[in-house]
């Protein structure tokens, strides 16, 4: 049995069941804002181009705002349902540099994304201006390409979700005691 099922199973009264629908409802409503924030900021569709860079959003995000219960009461969890490492840098905005490396690597091409640089042999490090390169993918003695762009770091812009969603709900939170759990 879930742990909302178990909360209706055990409420004293058809008053305290009242309740709490109603803060079930509520919750449900809040998650819908959230996700509909992120869908505005990143693109509602997976692959959507919209979703600010090329290839559009993986949707892991928008998947990971849930309505659960904590302690008898609802409450919507982000990062509960897929742990998502990324949350606060598009809530927050914020700079990401290499941590083991000299550059970041941005695949330019599909065929890279989700592979490592270093599991090419055919690439070449071309240094364009002090914090700019690439590496070339040598396919063939003809047909070369830029496989991944080099930089030293990236600003991700802030792209808030959740704060607009508390701001919109603010004073029915309070009323309702429903509060926003952000895993990490």
């Amino acid at each position: 049995m879930s742990e909302i099922a178990e909360l209706f199973k055990n409420a004293a009264n058809d008053f305290d069941k009242q309740v709490l629908q109603m803060k079930l409802v509520f919750a449900n409503r809040l998650r819908n804002i959230i996700i509909s924030n992120i869908d505005k900021n990143f693109g509602s569709r997976v692959g959507d181009a919209t979703a600010g860079f090329r290839g559009g959003a993986s949707g892991a995000l928008r998947n990971t705002v849930q309505v659960d219960v904590k302690n008898g009461e609802p409450y919507v969890s982000l990062n509960k349902a897929g742990n998502v490492p990324y949350w606060r840098i598009h809530e927050y905005g914020g700079v990401i540099r290499p941590k083991r490396r000299k550059w970041l690597t941005i695949p330019a091409i599909d065929e890279f994304r989700a592979r490592r640089a270093t599991e090419f042999n055919n690439l070449t490090f071309v240094e364009f201006r002090k914090n700019k390169a690439v590496l070339i993918a040598d396919t063939d003695s003809i047909n070369e390409r830029i496989a991944y762009y080099l930089v030293k770091k990236v600003t991700i812009p802030a792209r808030p979700y959740i704060a607009p969603a508390r701001k919109e709900l603010e004073e029915e939170m309070s009323k309702y005691n429903i509060n926003i759990e952000v895993g990490e």
